[in-house]
């Protein structure tokens, strides 16, 4: 599957104009670009679930320990 794909990365990245090379490796425009699109595809999805749990508020529930404390206390009338 992956049998001498070195040498036609090699022969294929020399034949691509514009293609930034750092070390061993060459990065085309078009792999730039599609870098970008794909971390905005998940950046936003990823934002609005983050501000969707930061937002929501927690239930109220009142523990049944409260809940007995609370009617065994003598209700104040003034």
């Amino acid at each position: 599957m992956y049998y001498d794909l070195s040498n036609e990365a090699n022969a294929s990245s020399e034949t691509h104009s514009g293609a930034l090379s750092i070390g061993p490796f060459y990065i085309a425009p078009q792999q730039i670009g599609i870098g970008i699109m794909v971390e905005l595809f998940t950046f936003i999805p990823s934002l609005l679930i983050v501000q969707f749990f930061r937002r929501i508020q927690p239930r109220r529930q009142v523990s049944r320990l409260r809940e007995a404390l609370y009617k065994m206390k003598p209700s104040r009338k003034t």
